[in-house]
């Protein structure tokens, strides 16, 4: 069926949670590679580029372009539906040089200025392969834990591959190790979160370590 698009329909999965595109930026996507799409004709328009251009962007991970027709009173309305599905930030990465965000598929997202999303920042010692074959579950944990995402702000790798955490709120740091076991040390962490820190108060410690199998070591 031919007929001359008229409206567009933008569907941004996850808009709530992150905001690396919206209904305006991916419209201007769209025109921006394929030129003007209201008043063109739909066989003028090819669905299959259309999406082949908004999955090379560095923030989308798939999407989904088709045509539907709108009736009312007077005429049927062609309209272009697009639905984006986001790419799903799980950690950040800053250095001298570099800054970009990992996605849960391991893939790189660039750090984006009009947008910042909230993720345990890593730094130190960033190698790349380190981060994803050591590191990743460990940031994927803490994304998937409410208690542990709303308390890791920093993770500082050093030469060795061992982490200190800064947490967001309290003037001390996590002596964590290596990633190894991350679990374990996550469940003493935890523990010593509401049962000392909630009856002695964050002050009283500079440094949490949790280095040492079945015990937490402070001072």
């Amino acid at each position: 069926m031919s007929g001359r698009v008229d409206n567009y329909r933008i569907a941004v999965i996850d808009a709530a949670d992150h905001h690396f595109v919206d209904e305006n930026s991916v419209i201007k996507f769209i025109e921006k590679t394929n030129g003007e799409v209201l008043g063109r004709n739909r066989d003028s328009i090819s669905l299959h580029q259309i999406e082949k251009k908004l999955k090379s962007s560095n923030y989308i991970d798939n999407c989904e372009v088709y045509f539907s027709i709108v009736y009312n009173k007077l005429y049927a309305s062609t309209v272009l539906n697009v639905i984006v599905d986001q790419k799903d930030p799980i950690l950040r990465v800053i250095s001298k040089k570099q800054d970009f965000y990992l996605d849960s598929k391991k893939s790189v997202i660039p750090w984006s200025p009009r947008y910042t999303e909230k993720t345990p920042i890593v730094t130190g010692n960033t190698n790349l392969d380190f981060i994803k074959n050591e590191l990743f579950d460990l940031c994927l944990f803490i994304q998937n834990d409410r208690f542990l995402k709303s308390l890791i702000d920093q993770i500082d790798i050093d030469k060795n591959g061992e982490l200190v955490m800064i947490p967001k709120v309290g003037d001390f740091r996590v002596i964590f190790g290596t990633p190894e076991d991350y679990k374990r040390k996550f469940k003493y962490l935890k523990a010593f979160y509401r049962q000392v820190l909630a009856n002695e108060g964050w002050g009283k410690y500079r440094r949490i370590n949790l280095k040492y199998e079945g015990q937490v070591v402070c001072s």
